[in-house]
Parts: structure tokens; C-alpha cells; sequence
């Protein structure tokens, strides 16, 4: 390594310490010592950032100009842009790298897939929809095959990025899950529906009007996610932050599903019985005697004992 990257990277070291460290380093002093240190520091991050593009490994210019992009964006937004800017230009041709060399390609991958996702979220933090920009424009090739272990992180970017900015922007958060949904179920879509519900509860009644919809296709014994899901909405959205009538449909799905993976049959053991049983008042409230097969696995009726001495 030359002495030129060698500064360039200790000096992105220390100060992206410094930066996390900033409060307690600077406790006891006086509003102007402190503000000389901020301003020296903000001159140093100004000039590493101009000699990022002298280093020659893309994932070295990437790392640096990404955590420089967040550091100086309060700052400068203009150069924290023009630094995210080079970010994917970077991972891209990272992307390119891992295609060109079948030796190390899934080493490279998961290297500059970790930078992107990593910049994704710093991005967020300023701009959802630069955000949501960055992530399209930097996708790798659709051909690339990412490691098996790999694949569903990549389809959850989407929703990974609407979880992060709920709080800002509930409707672009609302979009992205709905597209996210879209490619399938996911642990991120239920967080997603989970924040929006304190945020917009219009966007609440759509988006889980959207999830019931799509759960009418899936099959809940074999899809953990969706089961996940429905569950989830099941137990924590009553009516009426749901539609009643969407909430119907939810509860027709889960007893359905129960009752065709033989629920009702007394050497019934199959773990769906007990997840959906644990909503059996809720079944029985809506669909009476066709719910009375799932009393047994009821987990939320009172016990034999407790109806005797209430």
C-alpha cells in the first residue's frame, strides 16, 4: 500500500471513530473549543474525500465514500451526494469483477452486496427516495447468480428499506412494501406493517387489505412466512384498524387451512392445529359450529378449572 492510501485510510479510521465518540470527546470543553474541532474535522473528512479516487480497489473506494457520504452530509449534502454517486459506480463494477472471475465470484458478491446494503441504509437516513434510486440503479446483472444463502437477503432490500423509513415517509414505505409483497412474504414486510400501523392508518387498511389478498393464494402449511404473516395480523389487528370484512376473509383462510391439514381429526398433531387453534374464539366469533372442531387446540379459552370456579 502506497503512503498516500495508507493516510487516506488511517485517516477515514479515526475519523469515523471520532464521529461516533463525538459527544464524550468533546464533554468538557467550551462551545468554542468544540466548535474548532468540528470544524478541523469537517476540513479533514473534506480533503480525504477528495483523494478517494485515487485509490485503485473499488471496494476500498466504496467503503470509504460511503461512510464519508453519511459523516459529511449534514454538512455538504452536495459532495455526500456526489460521494454516493460514485458508491454505486463502485459496487457495480464490484459486480462486474465477481461476474468476470468464476474463482472468487460469490467472495466478491457478498463483499460489495454488504457495501450496498450498507449505503442503502446510510442513504435512508437523508433521502428515502435517493435511497430507493441507489438501490435500483445498483442492482447487479439479472443473470448473476447470487449464493443460495444470499438470495432471499436480496429480495427483502426493498422491504428492509421500507421498514427503515416509515417514520419519514409513510407512502413511499407503503409503495415499497406493497412491491415487496409482491415478490413473496418476508419477516421484513410484517415490520413494516408493524411501524406504519403508528405512523398512517390509511396505509395500515391497504396494506394489510394487500397481505389478505395475497395469502389467498399461498399455502399456509408449507409457507412459513406466510403463515408468519397471517398469524401476526390475525392476533394483533382487530377491526378497525382492519377492514372487518378483510379480517373475515383473514379468519376464513386460517380455519380453512386448519380444517384441510386434518385439525378436526383426533389424531390431528401437525403444528398448524396449535397456531391456528390459539385463535379459536376469534374462529368460533365468526364462523360458529364450523369452527367447533378446533375447540381442543384452543389456547385461548379458559381451562376446564376456570369455567368451574370462575
Amino acid at each position: 500500500m502506497s503512503y498516500r492510501k495508507f493516510l487516506i485510510s488511517v485517516s477515514a479510521i479515526l475519523l469515523l471513530s471520532f464521529s461516533g465518540q463525538s459527544q464524550p470527546a468533546l464533554r468538557g470543553l467550551n462551545k468554542e473549543e468544540a466548535a474548532a474541532i468540528r470544524k478541523k474535522a469537517i476540513a479533514l473528512l473534506e480533503s480525504v474525500a477528495t483523494q478517494v479516487d485515487g485509490l485503485r480497489s473499488a471496494e476500498n473506494r466504496a467503503r470509504i465514500g460511503s461512510n464519508l457520504g453519511e459523516l459529511l452530509w449534514t454538512h455538504d449534502e452536495k459532495r455526500a451526494r456526489t460521494l454516493f454517486a460514485a458508491v454505486k459506480e463502485d459496487i457495480k463494477t464490484g459486480f462486474n469483477q465477481a461476474e468476470a472471475d468464476d474463482s472468487t465470484a460469490a467472495e466478491t458478491l457478498l463483499v460489495f452486496w454488504h457495501l450496498r446494503r450498507d449505503t442503502l441504509e446510510r442513504i435512508a437516513k437523508h433521502d428515502p427516495e435517493l435511497a430507493l434510486e441507489f438501490l435500483r440503479t445498483s442492482a447487479p446483472p439479472s443473470h448473476i447468480q447470487f449464493p443460495y444463502q444470499m438470495r432471499d437477503a436480496e429480495k427483502s432490500l426493498e422491504s428492509r428499506l421500507a421498514v427503515g423509513i416509515v417514520a419519514t415517509n409513510p407512502a413511499l414505505a407503503l409503495k415499497l412494501g406493497r412491491q415487496s409483497l409482491a415478490k413473496g412474504f418476508s419477516r421484513e414486510l410484517q415490520e413494516v406493517l408493524s411501524k406504519l400501523r403508528w405512523k398512517d392508518s390509511e396505509a395500515t387498511l391497504s396494506l394489510s387489505a394487500a397481505i389478505v389478498d395475497k395469502l389467498k393464494s399461498a399455502k399456509l402449511a408449507e409457507d412459513q412466512h406466510a403463515m408468519a404473516i397471517a398469524l401476526y395480523l390475525a392476533h394483533s389487528f382487530q377491526p378497525p384498524e382492519v377492514d372487518e370484512q378483510v379480517y373475515r376473509e383473514l379468519m376464513d383462510l386460517l380455519l380453512t387451512s386448519a380444517l384441510s391439514n386434518g385439525c378436526a381429526d383426533e389424531d390431528a398433531s401437525a403444528q398448524i392445529c396449535y397456531q391456528i387453534g390459539s385463535l379459536f374464539s376469534k374462529l368460533q366469533g365468526y364462523y360458529g359450529q364450523r369452527a367447533a372442531p378446533l375447540s381442543r387446540w384452543a389456547s385461548d379459552q379458559p381451562t376446564s378449572r376456570q369455567q368451574k370456579n370462575p
